[in-house]
């Protein structure tokens, strides 16, 4: 899906006039439950925010629930981008940002090999997630 960008300034404009050649995609692992998809989907549009009409960001999901890794980069493709950039939405390393996502995105430049595709890491243990993890904790 699309990340419905926030309607605060003109966040909207920009998400609707977002170059649509080049494409971020954040992908978690999914729920089953809606408020956890619920999510990525709220980053994706934070994301839009950022992005401006830069790119289209997009959210995809690995399982239980939709849209798919698979169609998001596909339909991307078909409304034209040239370059797909996949954001693991993890914290830590493992299987799915390890091996599953890695796969996907293989098989995705295999079916769109004249598209540009870069994976990103793993969120991590990164300076601003401590800095966001210390302000909740009451240590800004």
């Amino acid at each position: 899906m699309r990340a419905r960008p926030s309607t605060k300034g003109n966040s909207v404009a920009q998400a609707e006039q977002a170059d649509k050649s080049r494409v971020i995609v954040i992908v978690d692992h999914g729920s089953r439950s809606a408020p956890a998809n619920e999510v990525v989907a709220e980053m994706a549009r934070l994301v839009q925010v950022r992005a401006g009409d830069r790119a289209e960001v997009r959210y995809a999901h690995l399982e239980l629930g939709e849209p798919s890794l698979t169609r998001i980069i596909d339909e991307c493709v078909a409304s034209g981008a040239i370059f797909v950039s996949v954001q693991p939405f993890f914290l830590a390393p493992g299987k799915h940002a390890g091996t599953d996502i890695p796969e996907l995105v293989t098989a995705a430049q295999g079916r769109h090999p004249h598209v540009r595709f870069e994976l990103g890491r793993v969120i991590g243990a990164d300076p601003l997630l401590a800095e966001l993890i210390a302000s909740r904790c009451g240590l800004s």
